[in-house]
C-alpha cells in the first residue's frame, strides 16, 4: 500500500493529563436524584487574577462538591448566564448548609470531607489553557431549600486559584528554526513545583494567604507541557504556552523539544505568586541546541497481509477480514492479539466483542512519538483506545474513528522506561501503519541495513584453562545497535548479558559466546559469535572433519573453502571436491593443489584417525604433515619450504579397512593432509589435539 507520512508540523494538539474540570467520577443520575441545586459561577475575579480569560469552562465539566451529606461532583452548565454549577442530590439540602467546592475534581475525595481535599498540580499539562490550575471555592451557605427541577440559583461559587501561572513565549530569530514545531516544554525547577497536596476547604480565609497553601504529600521538581505550536519569528507572534506551578521563589532549566531538536536554557530565580501570571520569553537562538536523532524504534506496515479483505480495498463492512492473524506474516515479531483478524494490508480489531492487538516490548527511553492510521466500520460508533505500559501517552489515545475512511492519529510518548508495550483495543475498527519514532517522520523499513556485527573474521576461538582469567574480544558494532550476550554453556563460560564480560568456569568443553541484535526499523537482525575452549593441561579434544564440515555437498567440483572452526579451536582451510559423498583430494587439479590445512592451532597434535571411502583406488596414499608455522592454504603442502615435516602416511587398503590411526611423536601445532598421488576419498578425519 502507499505510505505517506504527514508532516509533524500539523501534529494533533495533545490532551491534558489532568483536566481542571474533569468529566469522570460518579454521582446520582437524574433519574435517581430527587433534588436539583444550581449555584451561580462567579468567574470574573477568578479570571482577572491570572490576567486573561483563559479559564474555559465547558458544558459537562465537573467540580468537586461537599454540601451536607453530599460528597461528589457537580456539572458546569455553560448555556446559562451566569454559568451555573448544577448538583443533583438524592436528598434535600437544608437552607443554610455550608457548601464547599474545588477543582480539579478527584473521585478519591468522595470518601473524605472538606477538611482534607486532595488537589493535584499535574507534572504533565496541556499548555493551551490553564485548565490544570487547582481551584478552591470560597465557602458559602445554600440559600434555600427547593425541589428538583427548580431553575433558581441556590447560591454563588467564587473560586480562588491555588497555583501560579507561567506563560512561555517561544520564538527564534534564526530562520531555519521557523520550520520546526514545538512539541513540549519541560521546566526543571530548583524546588518542588508540582505534586499531590491536601487542603482544608473549611479553613479558607481570603485575607490569609497561608489558609490557601497546599500541604504536599508528594512533590516533583518538573512540569512538562505538551503542545503543538510552530516556532514563530518574534515574541509578539508567539502564542503563550501556559504552565501551572506551585507558588514560590525558584529558578531552573527550560527544555524546549521540537520535531527536529531540543533547546536548553537556564532560567534565573524569580518569585512565582499565587493567582498571578509571569511571562518568560525565549529566543531559541540563545539556547543550547541538540538535534533529535531520527530513529524509528518500531514499524509495522501490515504490507505482508496479502490474503485479507477490508480497509485498503475500500470494503468497510460485510463478510470481510476473516483471515487468522496466525496465517499471515508481520514486519515486527512478538505480536499478541485477541478477536483480531487480517484485513487488506491492515488489521481489523474486534468482531461482535471488542478485540485487541498488543506489540512486543519496544526499546524506547524518554520521549518518542506514535503514529498510526485507523478507520471505522461503515456504521456505528467506532472507538479505538490506545494504552501503554512502561510510558505515559498524550494525544489521540481514545479517538472516535471516521466511518469507512482512514485518518492519521498522533500520540506523544513520555517517561518511557525502555520496554514500552502498546495495546490497541476496540470494536470493529481497522488499524494500519503503526510507527514509534523520533525525528520528523518514521523511516521506511525497506531501507534497513545489515548491522555488520563481527568478532574478527568470524573464526575467533580461544583455548583457556578452567577458571582462567579471560578478556572478551572486542565486538565490531559500527552502528552501535543494542546487543545482548549469551553463552551456549554457562558452566563452561558465563557471559554478562549486558556487558559481554566472560567468567570461565570449571567445566571443560566448548562454549559459544554470541552477541545478538533483534533488529529495528533501521537495521536487520544480526549476530556474531566466538568460541571458548576450556581444557585442562593434559586433556584432549577431537575435531571431526567430513564433507559437511567443509561446507560442500555430495558431487561438488573442487572448490576452495576456509574459516571452518573445529571444537578444539583450530581453524581449517582446504581445496577439495565432494565426489562419492566424501572429501575428495587429488594431487593436482586444473585450478590448484588439493589438500586440507589448519590455519589456526587447536593445541598440540596427538593423533590422526581416518575412515576411507571404498571408492578409493588400491595403493593410494594420504600424507600427514606437521608444522609449528601456520599454514595459509593447501598449496603450502606442495612446497618443501612450507609443507612442514612428513609425520606419517596412510595407504589404502590395509588389514583394518574401516579405520587407521597415526600417533604423533613430537610437538606440532598445525596439520596438513594431502594425497601423495592421484584421487583419494575420505569419509572422515578425526584430529585429536592435546
Amino acid at each position: 500500500m502507499e505510505k505517506t507520512f504527514k508532516s509533524l508540523f500539523f501534529f494533533t494538539a495533545l490532551a491534558l493529563a489532568f483536566a481542571g474540570c474533569q468529566k469522570n467520577g460518579t454521582e446520582p443520575s437524574n433519574q435517581e436524584a430527587r433534588y436539583k441545586y444550581s449555584f451561580a459561577l462567579i468567574e470574573e475575579d477568578t479570571k482577572a487574577v491570572i490576567g486573561d480569560k483563559s479559564v474555559e469552562w465547558e458544558d459537562g465539566d465537573r467540580v468537586g462538591m461537599f454540601v451536607g451529606d453530599y460528597k461528589g461532583s457537580a456539572d458546569i452548565d455553560v448555556t446559562t448566564t451566569p454559568k451555573m454549577v448544577v448538583l443533583y442530590s438524592p436528598s434535600a439540602i437544608p437552607a443554610g448548609t455550608m457548601a464547599y467546592a474545588y477543582a480539579p475534581y478527584d473521585e478519591a475525595n468522595i470518601e473524605t470531607d472538606a477538611n482534607h481535599v486532595k488537589i493535584t498540580v499535574s507534572s504533565n499539562q496541556g499548555g493551551a489553557s490553564v485548565s490544570a490550575m487547582p481551584l478552591a471555592g470560597v465557602p458559602f451557605k445554600v440559600e434555600e431549600k427547593v425541589a428538583a427541577g427548580n431553575q433558581n440559583g441556590n447560591g454563588a461559587i467564587k473560586f480562588m486559584n491555588l497555583g501560579s501561572l507561567v506563560c512561555f513565549k517561544i520564538y527564534s530569530t534564526v530562520q531555519e528554526h521557523l520550520n520546526e514545531n514545538i512539541e513540549s516544554i519541560l521546566f526543571q525547577a530548583t524546588q518542588p513545583i508540582a505534586g499531590v497536596g491536601y487542603l482544608d476547604l473549611t479553613a479558607m480565609d481570603m485575607e490569609d494567604e497561608n489558609s490557601l497553601k497546599l500541604q504536599m504529600s508528594t512533590s516533583e521538581n518538573t512540569v512538562k507541557v505538551f503542545e503543538n505550536e510552530p516556532v514563530e519569528s518574534s515574541k509578539e507572534y508567539a502564542r503563550p504556552l501556559k504552565m501551572v506551578v506551585l507558588p514560590g521563589s525558584f529558578g531552573g532549566v527550560l527544555t524546549v523539544t521540537t520535531n527536529v531538536a531540543t533547546y536548553v536554557k537556564e532560567i534565573p530565580e524569580r518569585e512565582y505568586i499565587r493567582s498571578h501570571s509571569r511571562t518568560f520569553s525565549l529566543d531559541l537562538a540563545t539556547a543550547k541546541r541538540t538535534e533529535v536523532p531520527a530513529e524509528t524504534f518500531f514499524y509495522e506496515s501490515f504490507d505482508k497481509f496479502a490474503k485479507g479483505t477490508g480497509g485498503n480495498d475500500g470494503k468497510w463492512s460485510g463478510n470481510i477480514a476473516n483471515y487468522s492473524l496466525g496465517s499471515v506474516t508481520f514486519d515486527e515479531s512478538g505480536w499478541t492479539y485477541e478477536n483480531a483478524n487480517a484485513a487488506c494490508y491492515c488489521v481489523k480489531i474486534g468482531r461482535d466483542d471488542a478485540g485487541s492487538i498488543i506489540t512486543r516490548p519496544i526499546a524506547v527511553t524518554g520521549d518518542a512519538k506514535l503514529w498510526f492510521k485507523a478507520g471505522g466500520w461503515e456504521t456505528g460508533t467506532n472507538e479505538l483506545t490506545v494504552t501503554a505500559t512502561g510510558a505515559t501517552l498524550h494525544g489521540d489515545t481514545e479517538p472516535t474513528l471516521t466511518n469507512g475512511q482512514w485518518e492519521d492519529y498522533y500520540v506523544n510518548i513520555s517517561n518511557a522506561t525502555g520496554n514500552v508495550v502498546l495495546t490497541f483495543s476496540g470494536g470493529r475498527v481497522f488499524v494500519d501503519e503503526i510507527a514509534v519514532f523520533n525525528g520528523f517522520e518514521p523511516v521506511n523499513p525497506a531501507t534497513r541495513l545489515d548491522p555488520d556485527l563481527a568478532y574478527g573474521d568470524g573464526t575467533l576461538s580461544f583455548i583457556v584453562l578452567p577458571e582462567a582469567e579471560f578478556t572478551a574480544p572486542e565486538l565490531t558494532n559500527p552502528y552501535d545497535v543494542p546487543v545482548s550476550y549469551s553463552s551456549s554453556d554457562e558452566e563452561i563460560a558465563k557471559v554478562d548479558a549486558t556487558t559481554g564480560e566472560v567468567l570461565i568456569g570449571k567445566k571443560e568443553g566448548v562454549a559459544v559466546i554470541t552477541a545478538t541484535f533483534t533488529g529495528s526499523i533501521h537495521y536487520l537482525a544480526g549476530s556474531a559469535s566466538y568460541k571458548i575452549v576450556v581444557r585442562g593441561e593434559n586433556s584432549t579434544i577431537t575435531d571431526v572433519l567430513n564433507l559437511a564440515f567443509t561446507g560442500l555437498s555430495s558431487g561438488s567440483m573442487f572448490t576452495s573453502w576456509s574459516g571452518k572452526a573445529g571444537l578444539s579451536g583450530a581453524v581449517y582451510a582446504g581445496y577439495s571436491g565432494g565426489a562419492n559423498a566424501s572429501i575428495q583430494l587429488n594431487t593436482d587439479t586444473k585450478a590448484g593443489y588439493s589438500g586440507i590445512v589448519s590455519t589456526k592451532s587447536g593445541g598440540k597434535l596427538k593423533k590422526v584417525v581416518l575412515v576411507w571411502n571404498s571408492n578409493t583406488a588400491k595403493a593410494r596414499v594420504l600424507n600427514v604433515y606437521g608444522s609449528n608455522t601456520p599454514y595459509e592454504r593447501s598449496d603450502d603442502l606442495f612446497d618443501e619450504k612450507t609443507q612442514g615435516k612428513l609425520l606419517g602416511s596412510f595407504a589404502y587398503p590395509a588389514e583394518d579397512k574401516a579405520g587407521y590411526e597415526l600417533t604423533i611423536d613430537g610437538d606440532y601445532e598445525y596439520i596438513g593432509l594431502r594425497s601423495a598421488g592421484g584421487a583419494i576419498y575420505i569419509n572422515e578425519f578425526s584430529i585429536i589435539w592435546k
